[in-house]
């Protein structure tokens, strides 16, 4: 029996399979519904906590669902559109970001010395977990001293690599990688900026 939830308190992250973020629910908001309402037969989407903290929400159980439907029948079509049109833009978001690990995270991750030679199952299951992140020429990546848990690789454009003190000490370029110490847990801090 399929439920839906409104969200009290906290934030919820609303994902696809291959980790696509579909959005941030926060308090008053809901999810889930499109199963609740019987417009789609199977979950599409995983939902899980926010890691800023605590997460309160309301369960609405199929029963309630159902028997809203049917005594509101316009109101169930209405939204049934509204949730068709993000259903439509979830799928196409899910598509663009299979093409992103296919063609961009699997093929970077394979070039790297840490990496290479790991089988393909293991770069597409390391290549759900990547969250890519786009930076302005000129802005700081992560600098020296800052508190550094994962591991970066450049997939494309290159970066200054810096001391403490501002002394440049290296320059990486598409394929490089930085933190892979941090992200094995052996270190806390970035070493360089």
């Amino acid at each position: 029996e399929s439920q839906f939830f409104l969200v009290l308190v906290g934030r919820v992250k609303v994902a696809g399979a291959v980790g696509t973020l579909f959005s941030m629910v926060g308090a008053g908001q809901v999810f889930g519904e499109v199963g609740a309402f019987g417009i789609s037969k199977r979950r599409t989407a995983s939902a899980s906590t926010w890691d800023q903290g605590y997460v309160s929400c309301l369960r609405f159980t199929g029963a309630v669902v159902r028997a809203a439907v049917n005594e509101f029948p316009l109101d169930r079509d209405k939204l049934a559109q509204i949730w068709k049109r993000t259903e439509v833009k979830n799928r196409s978001t899910e598509l663009e970001r299979r093409e992103w690990i296919k063609t961009t995270a699997i093929p970077a991750l394979a070039q790297t010395p840490l990496l290479g030679g790991c089988p393909p199952s293991f770069f597409h299951s390391l290549s759900v977990l990547l969250q890519e992140q786009l930076y302005k020429s000129n802005s700081e990546i992560v600098k020296c001293g800052d508190k550094l848990e994962h591991m970066i690789l450049l997939v494309a454009g290159a970066a200054q690599m810096r001391t403490r003190v501002g002394d440049d000490i290296g320059m990486m370029r598409k394929g490089s990688m930085f933190g892979e110490i941090n992200a094995l847990g052996l270190f806390n801090y970035s070493m360089a900026t």
